[in-house]
């Protein structure tokens, strides 16, 4: 940002209510969606985090599904999808952990967010393949309405989520070892004299 011809750092505090897909053996996250909310801007962000193998030129949509919907959608059944409401993001950023993709979080859509059962965010692959991310929004309203984590506790709680992924890590590695058949060892041949 630039203030009177010079640049200025600007760094604040900010808020997002978040839903993440970890990989388990990595404990990173795969893909996630959050509305984003920084101090003093007024507009806030859907913003959806895809892995880097998308498509940008196709874009990203996402689409609503009312309560009724969702569940059987999650099904693979047949549903109305003339009553989905429809998405459009725009990719905005790349990094090493996925591409972004936002939309501004206007009241209407964050009062959709509230009152729907659910979204799926869908991109395309590099090689053509589609790419889901289903977003369940039950609790949505209230972890948005009410108060926020602590940096200190949800640093203190992704902490532990680490550890329990290493030891699970550990212990998968350690069933793998015991699954393994037992090669015997090399004999090395016996000299000539």
């Amino acid at each position: 940002m630039f203030k009177d011809g010079k640049e200025e750092a600007r760094f604040g505090n900010f808020c997002l209510t978040q839903h993440e897909v970890i990989d388990g053996n990595t404990g990173r996250a795969v893909m996630s969606a959050a509305i984003r909310q920084l101090d003093g801007e007024p507009t806030q962000y859907l913003m959806v985090l895809m892995p880097l193998n998308v498509n940008l030129k196709a874009g990203m949509r996402a689409a609503l599904y009312p309560k009724e919907l969702w569940g059987p959608a999650q099904k693979n059944e047949k549903i109305d999808e003339s009553k989905l409401k429809g998405v459009q993001l725009e990719y905005n950023l790349c990094h090493k952990g996925g591409c972004t993709a936002q939309v501004e979080a206007t009241p209407q859509l964050i009062n959709d967010l509230k009152s729907f059962g659910g979204f799926a965010a869908f991109a395309i692959t590099s090689d053509g393949q589609p790419l889901s991310l289903p977003v369940p929004l039950a609790g949505f309203a209230q972890a948005y309405d009410g108060p926020g984590i602590d940096a200190k506790q949800f640093a203190a709680s992704r902490q532990a989520l680490m550890q329990r992924l290493a030891q699970r890590q550990k212990e998968l590695a350690d069933q793998q070892k015991k699954q393994a058949p037992q090669q015997p060892a090399a004999v090395a041949p016996a000299a000539k004299k």
